[in-house]
């Protein structure tokens, strides 16, 4: 099972907005055919009841390696920035980084085509 790590981030959206907007993004990515989507979970805040605290800015996407998933789940996420009001998304897969912000559609592209191909999955869909 492979593990595709979403952050969302932009630090003039209120916290509850940023939550909203990511889960907006976690539904569309709920569309596509992966296993799992869900909010990252990190330890709770000392003092706290809990023993895990839900990141409301960041999703998991699990699927099964080699489905060749990569890009719809690249793609999804590049199609919704385009669409959202949020500055900058990091996707991570293992050791590969792609930060998509307020670059120009070309320059994303060649971004996303990059990264899909150092994942190991060829080349992007088209969206």
């Amino acid at each position: 099972m492979s593990e595709l790590v979403i952050q969302v981030d932009d630090p003039s959206i209120d916290p509850s907005q940023l939550a909203d907007l990511t889960d907006e993004l976690r539904r569309s990515l709920l569309d596509l055919d992966v296993d799992d989507v869900r909010f990252a979970a990190s330890p709770a805040p000392p003092g706290t009841r809990g023993t895990e605290a839900l990141e409301l800015a960041v999703v998991v996407v699990q699927f099964v390696a080699e489905s060749g998933l990569i890009a719809s789940v690249v793609q999804t996420v590049s199609g919704w920035l385009a669409r959202s009001r949020v500055h900058q998304v990091e996707i991570t897969l293992g050791e590969d980084k792609l930060v998509l912000s307020n670059a120009s559609a070309d320059e994303q592209q060649r971004l996303v085509e990059h990264f899909i191909k150092a994942t190991g999955e060829g080349t992007a869909a088209e969206a």
